[in-house]
């Protein structure tokens, strides 16, 4: 749910490493082709998360996720959620995402305030939108 709409999105999948002593889980879409395609209009997410309550990655199944950005500016990054293929980016501003399951497969539930920012009209103002979602996720493991 987007500012209490219902948005669809591809099948999720979830990369957890450890980098820097950090565990990091990479929430992300299972995008189709399409959106190769300069006339793409789907939806997606690439969420990068740092989770630090956990000391392994094959401890996901009871991590949780609480981020709060340093300011109130939107920062330029790769990540967040994207819609209309990348014609709005939403960033991560103050979000908790939940991972509950086993090290296989997990249920991520997320909620929080993102910064929407239209990517094609960089005049137009960034504006805050509630997002909640519930999703399932098979893990991935990377060294």
């Amino acid at each position: 749910m987007i500012d209490g709409k219902v948005v669809e999105f591809p099948p999720a999948r979830l990369r957890v490493s450890k980098s820097g002593g950090h565990v990091i889980a990479r929430l992300y879409t299972n995008d189709p082709k399409a959106t190769l395609v300069e006339d793409y209009h789907g939806n997606g997410y690439d969420l990068l998360m740092q989770l630090d309550d956990v000391g392994s990655p094959t401890e996901i199944y009871n991590a949780e996720w609480d981020f709060k950005a340093a300011s109130h500016d939107s920062p330029s990054t790769p990540y967040g959620i994207f819609l209309d293929g990348i014609r709005f980016q939403l960033v991560p501003s103050q979000v908790t995402a939940r991972f509950i399951g086993d090290s296989l497969l997990v249920r991520v539930d997320i909620q929080g305030q993102f910064a929407r920012q239209n990517q094609t009209d960089l005049n137009d103002p960034s504006k805050v939108v509630n997002v909640s979602g519930r999703l399932l996720a098979p893990v991935e493991y990377k060294d």
